[in-house]
């Protein structure tokens, strides 16, 4: 009678609907129903959709069942007279003969013997009181109140307050009403405690992203520094080659001894270029997972004396001192002798470079324990502050020369030798303190 003739004005149904009544009966005209006239639409609407919904709710009322929850708490609202007896005896406090067993059973339905028994005890002794110097919930002792928000924790507040007051109208309740109440709270909660662990899902992974999002723009970051530090370190050598080239070019009357200088530092720096070049070469090898490892038995103090003897001559001309200790029985080990070498070598070098011409002492030597090997390298240089000792295995960072304040090596060694050492599952660390040296140590497995 309101929704037909809408659709009719609106233009997808005829108009000549609203004249001659649906299928052109002219019983069933929207603004005359059944030959209803002279009403206008909103009352005729009225008269005939309450009858009709009055009718749909007694006929499915009748031919349907009730479920427990909706027949207790009919219980509660029809009996209104001995509903309104039982208010006015007990204002805001439960009263009635009930056990306090029987409420404890009710309670131990829904949370467990155990659990209900505890609970009770617990309050009882709050209240001041034993529990066995009672058989009856009297209204001073407020034990239906308790029961009442115990099971609201369970059930909820308005299917507790309908159980506890049941049993206090003297009404009776089955195991299987108890359970399908139960079984309808448990769906509720059920579906809550899903929404809750997808929505401490989507906190997890919002959380990843960003830490991801972070570490990607930090990875961003250390990719421009990488760059800008190595095109900086090619720069130098570079510069100094072409440098010193261009005079050699432009002045062929230069002084013999003066020609041999600038051709030493050419050399050198073209020994530090090609260092450069490998450092870089190997450290994108070891972190993309393209390095050559030809993994072989060796003896540890092998790999000691090898390293010895490959910076022997930079010690005789630094006049520092060298000592080696090595333990009497051979230890092998599976590694890569080139690589562990390479490691040795560069905190050999690291040392030579920090120590004092004439006073440097460096000692390179091995522990042997149950289950690694522990190299290490000490020296009696200037030693190296906490700032330093936690960046020292950062790509490009130098540690500067206390006279000069210039930095020196290329700054990729440490980093390197910690790649290889962390591939051969070991761990490398230095231990240091300003003005009492330092000694790096790396171990492997045996």
């Amino acid at each position: 009678t309101l929704l037909l003739p809408a659709f009719s004005q609106s233009g997808w149904l005829p108009l000549s609907f609203i004249e001659t009544g649906l299928f052109g009966i002219g019983m069933l005209k929207p603004y005359a129903l059944f030959g209803l006239d002279g009403l206008d639409p909103i009352t005729h609407a009225v008269f005939w959709s309450l009858p009709a919904n009055i009718l749909l709710l007694v006929v499915v009322s009748l031919v349907s069942q009730a479920e427990p929850l909706e027949q207790l708490q009919a219980r509660a609202f029809v009996d209104i007279y001995e509903q309104s007896n039982m208010t006015a005896q007990r204002t805001d406090i439960w009263s009635g003969n009930v056990m306090i067993t029987e409420l404890e059973e009710l309670v131990a339905r829904f949370i467990g013997k155990k659990a209900a028994r505890m609970s009770f005890e617990s309050f009882a002794r709050y209240r001041g009181f034993e529990l066995a110097d009672y058989k009856v919930a009297e209204p001073h002792l407020h034990l239906a109140s308790h029961a009442e928000s115990v099971l609201a924790g369970a059930i909820g507040a308005s299917s507790a307050r309908v159980l506890i007051s049941n049993l206090f109208g003297g009404g009776s309740i089955s195991i299987d009403d108890v359970m399908e109440i139960l079984s309808e709270t448990s769906q509720v909660m059920e579906y809550s405690h899903k929404l809750e662990k997808q929505t401490k899902k989507l906190q997890a992974t919002s959380r990843e992203l960003r830490e991801a999002n972070i570490r990607l723009t930090e990875l961003d970051q250390l990719k421009d520094e990488f760059v800008s530090t190595v095109s900086h370190e090619l720069r130098t050598p570079l510069t100094s080659i072409r440098a010193f080239s261009e005079i050699l070019l432009n002045t062929p009357d230069l002084d013999q001894e003066e020609r041999a200088n600038f051709l030493q530092i050419i050399v050198k720096e073209s020994e530090r270029l090609t260092r450069l070049i490998n450092d870089v070469l190997d450290m994108a090898k070891v972190e993309s997972g393209r390095m050559d490892w030809n993994i072989e038995s060796i003896q540890a103090d092998i790999l000691v004396t090898d390293a010895v003897n490959s910076v022997y001559q930079l010690y005789q001309q630094r006049k520092i001192k060298l000592d080696t200790q090595i333990p009497a029985a051979s230890i092998s080990i599976n590694v890569d002798r080139d690589r562990i070498l390479q490691v040795l070598i560069n905190m050999l070098s690291n040392s030579a470079k920090f120590c004092e011409p004439d006073t440097g002492e460096v000692t390179i030597g091995i522990n042997v324990k149950p289950e690694l090997v522990e190299f290490y390298v000490n020296d009696n240089g200037p030693g190296i502050d906490e700032e330093n000792k936690a960046l020292i295995f950062e790509k490009f960072h130098q540690v500067s020369d206390l006279q000069s304040g210039k930095p020196k090596g290329s700054g990729l060694g440490l980093a390197i030798s910690k790649l290889i050492v962390e591939h051969h599952s070991g761990r490398i660390w230095l231990e240091s303190e300003p003005g009492k040296g330092s000694s790096f140590r790396f171990t492997l497995p045996r």
